[in-house]
């Protein structure tokens, strides 16, 4: 598969502090690639450092294999969404959307085939005479992707672009975006510090911490085999449960001092059977087909467990848990992952 963009040995820095401490990382033609990891680890800026918004101290960005890392913004063929619409509040939107084209010089004509392509895309023919006031957040969202697409360019660059939704328009955007790449079959990079828009939206998620790569892989490849204890802390919701090995010791593998268990790898047992944990309920959030469990146990801590939506527990009762076989995974005194009991 062709890169489009590739990253090698990439470092940014703000005064003394490293920001950026060695990216090498590369984006595939058509693929979305997702950045995650918690705030300050680095993902907007190693962003801007693509796009060429901010210059990195060394290291390469390639862009079809040319050397891009000191070229111009306006040079990279990088077109970037951002958090904020960043849309002109006294033009339309087919001002806005042509607005670009108009200033690089673009004949009539040729505005005219970008825009209603766009235009079509996106499905913003019925507010191309409207002010962003008059529109909704997602409306203008749209907007902004669509003054990225006339552009056609290499590469789409999204910085947390539905932060800004509630979260019924994030769930629609999510799905529009997917089917807009489905559709243009271009090559993405999406940063975001949401797991949902990373697990739904990813071919790959690259987690970040502290300005390095954690892990890079398909998003149901980082849930089922985290490489570390930070990848199977940050990927999963409700988060996975953390204990020490020796208080599971039949579980542990070799060289393991600490054990995870996601929430949804527990069952109820009865009190007699091997590795059953005594538990108390503390709180249900009862949700429907499925409720989040948490509970207090003096072997492994306090606990939260995904239970049937059914199953009938209170606050106060006593019962009994057991890991599922094959979900507990061991991680030794660095965080690397040892492995999981399968």
């Amino acid at each position: 598969m062709k890169p489009v963009i590739e990253l090698r040995g990439l470092r940014k820095s703000f005064g003394a502090t490293d920001i950026l401490k060695g990216i090498d990382l590369v984006l595939d033609e058509g693929e979305f690639l997702v950045f995650v990891g918690p705030s300050g680890c680095g993902k907007s800026t190693l962003l801007r450092v693509i796009a060429g918004l901010e210059a990195a101290e060394s290291g390469q960005v390639l862009i079809d294999g040319h050397d891009c890392t000191r070229a111009h913004p306006s040079e990279r063929q990088l077109a970037m969404v951002f958090q904020s619409y960043a849309l002109y509040p006294h033009m339309t939107v087919a001002q806005n959307l042509s607005f670009g084209m108009r200033m690089r010089g673009l004949s009539a004509a040729e505005i005219a085939v970008k825009l209603e392509r766009a235009v079509r895309t996106l499905k913003l023919e019925p507010f191309l005479q409207r002010k962003p006031g008059e529109l909704s957040g997602g409306q203008c969202q749209r907007v902004a992707i669509g003054r990225a697409l006339v552009q056609q360019p290499r590469a789409f660059l999204f910085d947390e672009p539905l932060s800004n939704l509630d979260a019924e328009l994030r769930l629609h955007m999510r799905v529009e975006l997917a089917a807009l790449h489905r559709e243009l079959g271009s090559s993405m990079i999406y940063v975001t510090h949401d797991q949902v828009e990373a697990m739904t939206l990813a071919d790959r998620i690259v987690v970040l911490r502290d300005g390095r790569i954690e892990q890079v892989g398909a998003p149901l490849d980082l849930y089922r085999n985290p490489a570390n204890a930070f990848v199977a802390g940050f990927i999963g919701s409700p988060a996975i449960n953390f204990f020490p090995a020796a208080a599971l010791p039949t579980r542990a593998p070799a060289g393991a001092v600490q054990l995870g268990v996601r929430p949804e790898h527990w069952h109820c047992v009865n009190l007699g059977e091997p590795d059953a944990v005594p538990a108390r309920v503390l709180h249900v959030e009862r949700l429907g087909p499925l409720s989040y469990l948490y509970a207090e146990t003096r072997q492994l801590g306090r606990l939260c467990l995904q239970l049937p939506g059914d199953l009938r527990v209170n606050v106060g009762e006593q019962l009994a848990v057991q890991p599922q076989p094959g979900w507990v995974y061991g991680f030794d005194a660095q965080g690397l992952r040892v492995s999981a009991d399968k």
